[in-house]
């Protein structure tokens, strides 16, 4: 059930619009896939994991479908920091208007994010152990 909530948590940020033009980001461009969802480390069943139809991102722009479905966030990225930071903020749903900070990874084609509800603290690490935290790992798809 915590999964389930995680999920249409997840559900409400799965848009994003990239808030900063600058440099950072630009490694993460790219078609991807969902490969892993957890929530608070509880593991998403693979079947709704596979109903995400895939994840774009441009200059700043992420989407993410699912179900013919598509919603928005700004988002700030600075790879500067270590782990590199991002920050969401959904333009509609339950969550509009607040930020959910966030880190990611990106390393042999694979770009892990992990992020929290508004308010929460940045989560330190990428193993989304915090009952707030969502991992979601994506694989680059093949050209």
């Amino acid at each position: 059930m915590r999964v389930a909530i995680g999920l249409a948590f997840f559900m409400s940020t799965v848009a994003l619009t990239q808030a900063d033009s600058g440099e950072a980001g630009k490694a993460i461009i790219g078609d991807y896939v969902i490969k892993e969802m957890t929530k608070g480390s509880k593991a998403a069943p693979k079947a709704i994991v596979d109903s995400f139809e895939g994840v774009t991102i441009a200059v700043g722009t992420i989407t993410i479908k699912s179900s013919g479905e598509t919603r928005t966030a700004e988002i700030t990225v600075d790879d500067g920091k270590k782990p590199a930071t991002i920050d969401l903020k959904p333009t509609a749903g339950p969550e509009k208007g607040k930020t959910m900070p966030g880190i990611y990874k990106h390393e042999n084609g694979a770009l892990t994010l992990v992020f929290t509800a508004p308010g929460q603290t940045r989560p330190a690490n990428f193993d989304a152990s915090g009952p707030d935290e969502i991992r979601i790992v994506l694989e680059r798809k093949a050209k």
